[in-house]
């Protein structure tokens, strides 16, 4: 029987990972007005049936765009896993991600994508596979 230890690290969203720096203001000069920024406000990774399963929550689903998850082997240069569309919950929403896992150790982030391209960032999610 195979153990999966998840460990969820607090870190700030670093712009170390594929996109160049200008692609985080994707609608400049928009004017759109929104009362509440979308903001992750839970993460959760569980293994099933020999896959990774990536939970989330986030409130003010309203303002919300999209999600990239994204994926890093050495925790500096991330790159994109999967591109999640939102649902029209307006308040709190829930979504699931899942790919199947292998020996290699993940890190994964998500990348929440407001109506104004503005984007805010998870705590990394590390996994470590333990025989």
């Amino acid at each position: 029987m195979k153990l999966f230890f998840i460990l969820t690290l607090f870190t700030g969203c670093l712009l170390q990972s594929s996109y160049a720096a200008n692609s985080f203001s994707l609608n400049p000069g928009g004017q759109h007005h929104f009362n509440d920024p979308v903001k992750i406000i839970s993460t959760r990774a569980t293994v099933v049936n020999n896959k990774i399963v990536l939970d989330w929550a986030v409130s003010a689903n309203k303002s919300a765009d999209r999600f990239i998850i994204e994926k890093s082997t050495d925790g500096k240069n991330y790159s994109v896993a999967a591109l999640v569309f939102t649902t029209e919950n307006k308040d709190e929403a829930h979504y699931t991600y899942f790919e199947k896992i292998n020996k290699t150790k993940y890190q994964y982030r998500i990348l929440a994508i407001d109506n104004e391209q503005k984007i805010s960032c998870s705590a990394i999610i590390a996994t470590e596979n333990v025989q």
